[in-house]
């Protein structure tokens, strides 16, 4: 007796399928069915009986992902298909898809974009430092469906036409006991595997919510421009759960001065403006610093101009410094020179004695 035999001719995967996308689709459209299929087939989401067949489809799932995400191989995945695309990966770092899912699975799971703000502080706030508390709105998973949209779990059934597979597979005879599959994305739940019967009372499906919370800004005494304040997890919640929360992060900006002008982080510089009188015969001045507290600058002597006072440990903090250590203030002298259109007489006649008497000194 001559048996026939059945022989089963299986396609190869089909990713653009698995993730229920054309093969046009960019890396916005990628990415939300992405994150819609691994919600769906997460494997924690499933009874035990059902977790080995989550476990499969979640990592069809990942892999398409990976594959499609990635230009260079989506390229020869389109050109020649798995086989070539495995080809390809033996050359270049095969164990990508096991990191992706192992981010599922105790592994490192990666944070999503930090969200960045700039804080504008005056020069006196940054040599003093300030406390205080600031109110933020940032997107967190839904703690109502836990990111799935639907209402409660009764609501976010299995679809009863694919079973929860999110793809369905159909069979086309080629004759002589030959035949082959194809599976394709599922029309009833657009490949999602679970269907929404409810959407969710908190975030009416969005999967994300806006909420308020207060964080505590300290900025300390010396913090220079572009020094980061950094909240852990307290950025925006990206729809693809594969990531956790950003950081937010707030970078001082320093605002310009119109007395003092910082450099190398910690010192100062100030311009101080004398007569000719107080560039022969010296000077007492006083200089506001940035706190209040009144700095002396005296000479006694001749003083050039253009000539640079170096007073010690009046400049900014240094940062995080225990012993509260300073710079210095350096200060610039301008000498202003009277025109001698406008000194009189008898009067230019003493000037000119007057200075004939110091230079020849």
């Amino acid at each position: 007796m001559i048996l026939g035999l059945l022989v089963l001719v299986l396609a190869e995967r089909d990713f653009y399928a698995i993730l229920g996308v054309g093969r046009r689709a960019g890396a916005a459209e990628l990415k939300k069915a992405y994150h819609k299929k691994s919600v769906a087939n997460h494997p924690d989401r499933c009874t035990e009986a059902e977790r080995a067949a989550c476990t499969s489809r979640f990592q069809d799932i990942t892999r398409a992902y990976e594959v499609l995400s990635d230009e260079e191989k989506r390229r020869v995945y389109d050109q020649g298909g798995e086989e070539a695309l495995l080809g390809f990966e033996s050359n270049h770092n095969p164990n990508q898809q096991q990191a992706l899912f192992n981010n599922w699975h105790g592994g490192a799971q990666p944070k999503g974009q930090a969200t960045v703000v700039e804080l504008s502080l005056p020069l006196e706030t940054l040599y003093a430092g300030k406390s205080q508390s600031t109110l933020v709105r940032h997107k967190v998973k839904c703690p109502h469906c836990h990111g799935t949209g639907a209402d409660s779990d009764a609501d976010y059934p299995k679809c009863d036409n694919c079973n929860g597979r999110g793809v369905v597979i159909e069979r086309h005879d080629l004759g002589n006991g030959y035949y082959q599959q194809y599976q394709h994305s599922c029309w009833k739940c657009g490949g999602e595997g679970r269907l929404i019967k409810k959407r969710c009372r908190v975030c009416h499906a969005a999967t994300v919510k806006v909420v308020e919370d207060y964080v505590f800004l300290e900025v300390p005494p010396g913090a220079p421009d572009g020094h980061q304040l950094v909240f852990e997890g307290m950025g925006d919640q990206v729809l693809d759960f594969r990531y956790l929360p950003g950081d937010l992060i707030y970078v001082i900006r320093e605002r310009k001065h119109p007395r003092f002008t910082r450099e190398n982080t910690i010192h100062l510089r100030h311009k101080l403006t004398i007569n000719l009188y107080e560039a022969f015969f010296g000077f007492n001045r006083t200089i506001v610093h940035l706190d209040g507290h009144l700095v002396p600058v005296s000479r006694t002597g001749i003083t050039q101009p253009g000539e640079t006072i170096r007073i010690p440990g009046e400049g900014m903090p240094r940062l995080n410094d225990i012993r509260g250590a300073h710079g210095d203030l350096f200060v610039d002298v301008t000498v202003v020179i009277p025109s001698l259109d406008n000194v009189k007489g008898t009067t230019l006649k003493d000037f000119r004695d007057i200075l004939g008497r110091v230079v020849s000194k």
